[in-house]
């Protein structure tokens, strides 16, 4: 629960009080002008299209990697001569990153030994 309220909850109340006051990037918040700094956005002229675009984008997008990460589990769970191939494929970029940083965390570790 606490790493909840650190790393989302004060986050959110943060973006709330900034987009709700008068907020200068280096001074911090001058006033508090709530309605108004909402209003002024909603009034502008890329507003709409930015909200359509975003809902837009993230129904595509969500579908699209939804319904690929689906059908390649269908294939993977089929039984013929290249499941292991299509495993490894699938299995490889994580398990490459995990290799690569346990050889980097090594090769500090061996080197500081050597001094």
């Amino acid at each position: 629960m606490i790493y909840v309220a650190v790393f989302f909850v004060l986050p959110v109340c943060l973006v709330f009080l900034m987009s709700s006051s008068s907020w200068s990037l280096l001074t911090g918040s001058k006033a508090i002008n709530f309605p108004d700094n909402y209003s002024n956005v909603s009034a502008g002229a890329l507003f709409w299209p930015a909200v359509w675009f975003t809902i837009e984008y993230t129904v595509l997008v969500t579908f699209f990697l939804v319904g690929l990460g689906l059908g390649l589990a269908l294939l993977v769970q089929e039984g013929s001569r290249w499941i292991g191939a299509l495993r490894t494929s699938f299995l490889l970029p994580s398990a490459l990153g995990l290799a690569t940083a346990s050889l980097l965390y090594w090769g500090c570790i061996r080197d500081r030994s050597v001094r």
